[in-house]
């Protein structure tokens, strides 16, 4: 009897082990690894000038709700203000942020915002200008010598327009600097606090048409290199990583934008009317120029590698930039 016992006991225990056995294989196999939860809200850094076109047009055709992407808009004053936004991680995705701003920051902090969308200004279709007073005495570049520039701030105007004075001067401290805000531009002429500015759109369009102002120098951008990448729509690398599916999604929407923007000009003035708050008038005569998408950078390194190097000759920056490491890679 005991032995019956012993071995009913046994076998009890043995049915137990393998009972056990079966629910943790039947477990493992229905075991699904925990998939990260993407961000549901883009935060995206822009400001009102000229290089936003994508965002613009993005807005208009509703192209961020059509790809179900949740997101706040956030407005600066400057691409610079935009850089920073995004440097702190307040803005998962920013521009137009001036390829100089996104060169300077990469020498210091190495992949911390990815390119991945160019602006490029060149000489038949400028977008930047020298401009004076309509009534000034000054003719060209060189009437500047000891004179007042206003500019913006940032590291894109303090670069451009000391390259561009000392091609026309012989020197980069043949003018005076004046750190003027875009807004400002005109009216900065307008009192005499400065003699010239540095303007782009759509502020050139604006004094040209109400007869403030006169351009000195057409493609003051382009006059440093010519064929010139100026601003692009950069992703901050950390959310990129953490948000594949979403980044990807944003990324196709600046595309569509994009490509939008330098085939239809008619939608690009009505998405400008909204954007900008300007009149149909004013924003047909705004200069344009085509933007790259993500899947053309490649075309333009050349002229965005010549940009890092001429920043680190002229000692802009400390360090070398290889512009590959800048380019967003998904």
């Amino acid at each position: 009897m005991k032995n019956l016992k012993s071995a009913y006991s046994k076998n009890f225990i043995s049915s137990i082990l393998l009972l056990c056995v079966f629910c943790l294989m039947y477990n493992i196999d229905t075991i699904k690894t925990p998939v990260a939860v993407e961000s549901q809200n883009v935060k995206i850094a822009s400001n009102k000038l000229i290089g936003a076109v994508p965002i613009a047009v993005a807005l208009d055709k509703k192209l961020l709700e059509e790809k179900n992407i949740n997101y706040t808009l956030n407005l600066f004053p400057t691409g610079s203000q935009v850089a920073q936004s995004m440097l702190a991680s307040q803005d998962d995705f920013g521009g137009p942020i001036s390829t100089i701003d996104l060169i300077t920051i990469d020498s210091v902090e190495k992949d911390k915002i990815k390119l991945f969308s160019l602006l490029i200004e060149n000489s038949t279709n400028p977008v930047s200008h020298i401009l004076v007073k309509n009534d000034s005495k000054y003719q060209n570049i060189t009437d500047l010598k000891g004179k007042k520039l206003g500019v913006a701030q940032g590291a894109f105007w303090q670069f451009l327009s000391k390259i561009m004075i000392k091609n026309h001067l012989n020197a980069t401290d043949a003018v005076e600097y004046v750190i003027v805000p875009p807004g400002s531009w005109i009216p900065a002429l307008e009192t005499g606090k400065v003699d010239a500015v540095f303007s782009v759109e759509p502020y050139t369009t604006l004094a040209l048409k109400d007869g403030k102002a006169r351009s000195i120098l057409a493609g003051a951008q382009s006059d440093v290199i010519k064929n010139i990448p100026v601003v692009g729509f950069a992703v901050e690398s950390s959310f990129a990583q953490k948000n594949p599916e979403v980044t990807k999604k944003m990324i196709s929407v600046i595309d569509e934008a994009i490509h939008i923007a330098n085939s239809d000009r008619k939608e690009v003035n009505k998405a400008l009317v909204e954007y900008l708050g300007l009149d149909n008038e004013t924003t047909s005569k705004l200069k344009l120029n085509n933007y790259y998408n993500s899947s053309q950078l490649k075309d333009i390194k050349p002229e965005l590698q010549e940009i890092a190097d001429l920043l680190y000759e002229g000692g802009f920056i400390k360090k070398q930039v290889n512009v590959t490491n800048l380019l967003f890679v998904p």
